[in-house]
């Protein structure tokens, strides 16, 4: 049983004294490991931080965001800009929400064929709700 004792032991040792191929024994006990030094570039080396494409589309939560300060909003212009701009990133409430503005001309002129069009927008991105008022 001694035996089976050692043998972790002597393991522990290997790996943790072994692997850095350098002597432990420069370091004070308990001393915070130096962090590596920096890596000098010359200029021509420096990359470029790249801006996002800017086909990059804002999408979850900050358009569901959007979508709810929307529906809160009083000035029913500014409301369905909002819910035009969360449409158009394909958040399906705020298609259908959109159409019933459309529908009512509420905030715009309204205009029943783009409240279809905006239904089956919400339909193709996934809204049953869309969907069944459109009858498919």
């Amino acid at each position: 049983m001694a035996r089976r004792a050692r043998l972790p032991l002597a393991l522990a040792l290997v790996f943790g004294l072994g692997c850095s191929g350098e002597s432990s024994s420069t370091e004070a006990p308990g001393a915070p490991a130096e962090p590596p030094a920096p890596v000098e570039r010359s200029p021509d080396e420096v990359e470029a931080l790249e801006a996002p494409p800017p086909s990059v589309e804002q999408t979850g939560a900050p358009v569901a965001a959007l979508h709810e300060q929307a529906l809160r909003t009083d000035d029913a212009a500014r409301s369905a800009a909002m819910l035009e701009q969360a449409c158009d990133r394909a958040f399906a409430p705020s298609c259908v929400a959109l159409a019933d503005r459309y529908e009512s001309g509420e905030g715009v002129e309204p205009d029943p064929e783009r409240a279809a069009q905006l239904l089956e927008q919400a339909c193709m991105d996934g809204s049953t709700l869309a969907c069944d008022r459109l009858g498919h």
